[in-house]
């Protein structure tokens, strides 16, 4: 891939800082951020923005010039974010001050969510309606819908992503609780065994957003890409992989309904060419290598809602 000028939103969160670490090999990346000496940003190039304040964006991005953007900011995806306004305010009125300061940008990737599908009883496809059932959930398939029908002189795109694991991810989450758990040879506290995800690796989904940006003459504007691994696991599956002592509680979290969390991968394999290399067994294992290196991020009670 040529080098390109790329400007990542949400550089210091999970999947942004992420994707700003492995664009950034070969890439000029600046990540943009609300957040200032953040644990995710070591190594990134940072400038700091609200993408609420829509005159502010639109000078940045003026100022930046970038080829790409990558928008990964976002409200309201954890289930302690409830604040229903500033979901509407970051989702969906950010996202439109990018679209709108982004005219001369020959690529805008939009980062949305499987939790737009809603309740499923089979693997869920890009052309499946959306039924979300949080306000999170719903302004992002606001958005999706949005950018379908958007007209812009840059190509837009949306990449629809499944459970994320892997580097830097937050200690509450699942797989750093569980990893944090087993490193520590601590008993993990967790919720419904029987709760399902379609697990996806973070080296993939960055890898995703690199294959959407050197395919981005082939497609077409406005098209939806889910990222996935293709297959559903349960929890009790996970813990038994690694191996982690666990005891199940239901009091923090309500149990899920009987649902389908899988990612039906088809079209992005078939129009981008990628497909997700790494097994869950050796994301887990890769995960594991990185955390026990970096435990000290993961220590103290300020550690405890990282994000």
């Amino acid at each position: 891939m040529e080098s390109l000028k790329i400007v990542v939103t949400g550089a210091s969160g999970f999947v942004g800082s992420n994707v700003a670490k492995h664009l950034g090999k070969d890439n000029e990346v600046v990540g943009l951020t609300r957040s200032v000496g953040n644990w995710r940003t070591e190594g990134i190039n940072v400038e700091y923005l609200d993408i609420c304040n829509r005159g502010k964006t639109i000078d940045m991005l003026k100022k930046l010039k970038p080829d790409v953007l990558i928008h990964c900011a976002v409200y309201g995806g954890y289930h302690f974010e409830k604040d229903t306004e500033k979901a509407i305010k970051t989702n969906i009125l950010g996202t439109l001050n990018l679209l709108d300061a982004s005219e001369n940008i020959s690529l805008f990737i939009n980062t949305g969510s499987s939790s737009e599908y809603g309740l499923k009883k089979k693997p869920m496809k890009e052309t499946d309606t959306l039924e979300p059932s949080t306000d999170y959930a719903m302004s992002k398939a606001l958005v999706s819908n949005l950018l379908r029908l958007r007209k812009s002189t840059g190509k837009v795109a949306t990449l629809r992503l499944f459970s994320v694991y892997g580097y830097y991810e937050e200690k509450h989450r699942l797989i750093p609780t569980l990893l944090y758990s087993l490193i520590k040879r601590e008993r993990a506290k967790l919720s419904n065994p029987e709760n399902v995800r379609d697990f996806v690796f973070v080296e993939d989904v960055s890898r995703a957003y690199e294959k959407v940006i050197k395919n981005r003459d082939n497609i077409e504007s406005g098209e939806i890409f889910n990222v996935g691994s293709g297959l559903q696991s349960k929890i009790s599956e996970v813990v038994k992989m690694l191996g982690v002592d666990a005891v199940w509680d239901n009091e923090d979290r309500e149990p899920e309904k009987e649902r389908v969390w899988q990612a039906d991968i088809t079209k992005i394999k078939k129009e981008i060419g990628w497909i997700p290399e790494t097994t869950l067994k050796d994301g887990l294992e890769k995960t594991k290598r990185w955390m026990e290196k970096n435990i000290a991020l993961y220590e103290g009670p300020e550690n405890e809602k990282r994000g």
